[in-house]
């Protein structure tokens, strides 16, 4: 929903813009305060009626992907719907990434892709350095 932060790593399904757009804070990942846009896919938006729940549910196919990377800016995958058989490929512009904030868009809808130490923002994190002043140093010497 607006103004809430993204759980996990998926890919966008459905979005509330009519041109199927979402635009995403990213400032907890890159500290850039600038929103980012990111697109449904045509084919895979169409299948779903909001207004008719059960829609989402009708949805069966196959997500590949690529496996789980420390790079945020960069996403390979694929899916087929049983109802198409026509593979269809995914990239870095359909895919939210965990911890970004939804604005100015009332909801999306996803498919989780990565999920805790495998999403994309955890692979990329390090372990915090132990900072010791030159005095701490010399005095535990």
């Amino acid at each position: 929903m607006k103004d809430e932060y993204i759980p996990a790593d998926l890919i966008l399904v459905k979005s509330s813009d009519p041109e199927r757009a979402c635009f995403l804070e990213t400032k907890n990942l890159d500290g850039e305060t600038n929103l980012k846009e990111k697109k449904c896919d045509k084919l895979l938006s169409h299948q779903i009626n909001i207004k008719r729940p059960q829609s989402l549910l009708q949805l069966t196919g196959i997500i590949s992907c690529e496996e789980s990377n420390a790079s945020l800016y960069s996403f390979e995958g694929g899916y087929s719907l049983e109802t198409r058989g026509k593979k269809i490929s995914l990239n870095y512009d359909n895919m939210v990434l965990r911890g970004c904030r939804l604005k100015n868009t009332d909801y999306i809808l996803g498919v989780v892709v990565y999920t805790g130490h495998e999403t994309k923002i955890m692979q990329n994190s390090r372990n915090a350095r132990f900072k010791m002043s030159s005095i701490q140093r010399g005095t535990n010497r």
